[in-house]
């Protein structure tokens, strides 16, 4: 997925807050640093600069459990990235 991160819950198409703890997530996430690389995968996060229509997301992240609509936790590896539990959001990320 590529990620174009905003400023305000107003601006984004996601809210997200990230989390320490595996238990806790919906999904793990594994950061890439090339755009092939995330795309057509939910599970690996690839923060572009600008916004890019009907390729990237807008996400603002929280610290807000109530406010979020997705709690991911980041991993090193993408072999350990995925999905945790099942999720509305499931398969429409990427």
């Amino acid at each position: 997925m590529l990620v174009y991160e905003v400023d305000s819950v107003e601006k984004s198409d996601i809210v997200v807050r990230a989390v320490s703890a595996r238990n806790a997530a919906d999904l793990l996430v594994c950061k890439a640093t090339v755009r092939g690389a995330a795309a057509g995968r939910d599970d690996v996060w690839c923060f572009v600069e600008r916004y890019l229509k009907d390729k990237s997301h807008r996400v603002y992240f929280t610290d807000n459990a109530a406010e979020a609509e997705l709690t991911i936790c980041y991993v090193p590896h993408r072999g350990a990235a995925g999905w945790v539990k099942i999720h509305e959001l499931q398969d429409q990320l990427a």
